[in-house]
Parts: structure tokens; C-alpha cells; sequence
């Protein structure tokens, strides 16, 4: 008994699902990371860039399968991308480094804030001859 064989070839090529779950990987963890920013969650957002590097590990499998223009735009797509949310995540929104707390009686360290209207001030502009209370209050409005 004989398998019925299709002379045409198959021109869809293996694993083209892939590099649309790829981008779905990448863009939804940005969506959820969206949404969450809009809700009020202001935490650091470490699955943002690990979903975007899982999707480039996908499409950079399928690309070691077969490459196509489309397969290599994605790719440098997706690299760029997770470049610019390391970036984003270590440098941009790095905090300043810690040096200790302030103590009762002893001078706060040197700094420069910026204001509500966007004005800058430092540490200089606050000290009188009186005492002074600075309050850091991180509000949600």
C-alpha cells in the first residue's frame, strides 16, 4: 500500500510560527509592563528584558535553521530592542549610589534635586541659620 505523494513542494518554511510567538514573547512582556505602569506598580520590570532576550534566543534558532531577510530583520529587531531595555533598566533608571544614612547632628551629603516646576536646587540652597527638615515623599496623583 502506497502513501498518496503531493508533487508540489511544501514552500512554507519549518518553524514559521516561531517568530511570531517570538515577537508576542517580547511585545507582551512590554504590554504587561504597560499596563502595570498605568495601574500604579512601580517596580522594576527584570521580565521586560528576559521575555525580549527569549524571543531573540527563538528567532536566532530558527535563524540557525534558515535564513531569510525576514528572519534576520526580526532578529536585529528583537537585538535592538533588548539592548535598549538593558539599557533602560541599568543605566537609565540607575539609582544613585548609597552612602549611608544621615545621621542626627551630622551635615546631609551633598545633592542636587529638582523641583515640582522643574528647577533645580541643592543642598546649598537649603542651609540658614535655622534648622531644616527635607522630606522625599513620593506621591501617586
Amino acid at each position: 500500500m502506497s502513501v498518496p505523494h503531493s508533487s508540489e513542494p511544501n514552500l512554507r518554511p519549518a518553524g514559521g510560527w516561531l517568530v511570531p510567538l517570538a515577537f508576542l514573547i517580547a511585545f507582551g512582556a512590554l504590554a504587561i509592563y504597560v499596563f502595570r505602569v498605568s495601574a500604579g506598580h512601580l517596580t522594576t520590570p527584570w521580565y521586560v528584558p528576559i521575555a525580549t532576550m527569549v524571543g531573540l534566543a527563538i528567532v536566532g534558532g530558527v535563524l540557525m535553521h534558515r535564513r531569510t531577510a525576514w528572519r534576520i530583520a526580526a532578529f536585529a529587531l528583537l537585538a535592538v530592542l533588548t539592548a535598549f531595555e538593558w539599557w533602560f533598566i541599568l543605566g537609565f533608571t540607575a539609582q544613585p549610589p548609597y552612602r549611608g544614612p544621615v545621621a542626627v547632628g551630622k551635615p546631609a551629603p551633598e545633592f542636587i534635586g529638582t523641583r515640582a516646576d522643574g528647577a533645580s536646587f541643592a543642598y546649598a540652597d537649603l542651609k540658614s541659620d535655622k534648622d531644616t527638615i527635607l522630606i522625599f515623599f513620593r506621591g501617586r496623583w
